[in-house]
């Protein structure tokens, strides 16, 4: 294992320290012991502790770190059955908290592509939503994010007009990377009830040409409302906000060493909160 590898591994298993012998008898018709002691020794453990920023070896007992230091003590103080893991020299360190992130979003596979945020010119994300539309055919909802909203300003036509060659017929909402804003087509303007008559809503701003139509940029609660439009929430669509997190979100925080989350905003009107 490289060193990158153990760094990320042994990262995520400051969180979830237990280890389990497996079950059933031996050939002597006795039940094997089990043990809930691990010993990560030979590594660079940094402590977060001032008194002591590092160390060699952590032994570890029912989830609880019992002892840090060398790896002759640890291995002293532990039982002969503990779990013995040779870090082989590569760093570890208390898993990471992050306090303001959006897992459940971010990963939810109601969100059907993502947009290369270091794209410059507009006009070249339509090949994008054209492949996403024929990937997810039909007549509903197309939702994906990643563009910057500064990209979509600069482009040389109502930014909805670029949507529309591609997608004239199904309602398009694009997220950009702050959360802020939404790009979208005609068709989703249509069902929303936007035009050029329509104030803009409490707290959003409906962006607009020089006719004063809508240009297909909604700004924050203006964006908001074509979410809560585009997901109201069905089992299906909390099954996708679900499994986004469980099977992408989580395991790819805990490869980078984040062990726990504060999510920063559930939505309601989703059900977000069940989910």
């Amino acid at each position: 294992m490289n060193k990158s590898l153990s760094l990320m591994l042994t990262l995520f298993l400051v969180t979830f320290f237990s280890f389990f012998a497996c079950g059933g008898e031996d050939e002597g018709g006795t039940t094997p012991t089990q043990t809930n002691e691990t010993v990560f020794f030979n590594g660079k453990i940094y402590t977060v502790n001032a008194a002591q920023p590092w160390a060699e070896a952590v032994w570890v007992k029912d989830g609880v770190i019992k002892f840090v230091g060398t790896t002759d003590e640890a291995k002293n103080m532990a039982s002969k059955d503990a779990e013995l893991v040779d870090l082989e020299g590569a760093m570890m360190m208390p898993g990471i908290h992050d306090v303001h992130m959006h897992p459940l979003e971010a990963a939810s596979e109601n969100f059907k592509f993502i947009l290369d945020d270091a794209e410059t010119d507009p006009e070249n994300y339509a090949d994008d939503v054209a492949d996403a539309h024929a990937d997810n055919p039909g007549t509903g909802w197309l939702l994906g994010w990643g563009h910057l909203l500064e990209t979509v300003l600069e482009a040389d036509r109502d930014p909805k007009d670029i949507l529309d060659d591609v997608a004239p017929d199904r309602p398009v909402g694009i997220m950009e990377q702050t959360s802020h804003s939404l790009w979208c087509n005609s068709k989703a303007l249509e069902l929303l009830g936007f035009d050029a008559n329509s104030p803009d809503p409490t707290g959003g701003i409906l962006m607009r040409n020089d006719q004063g139509e809508p240009n297909g940029i909604l700004i924050d609660n203006a964006g908001e409302l074509l979410m809560e439009l585009a997901l109201v929430p069905t089992t299906q669509s909390m099954e996708n906000d679900y499994n986004g997190l469980v099977e992408f979100a989580l395991p790819e925080l805990a490869k980078h060493g984040i062990t726990s989350v504060s999510e920063a905003r559930t939505f309601w009107k989703r059900n977000q909160q069940d989910t």
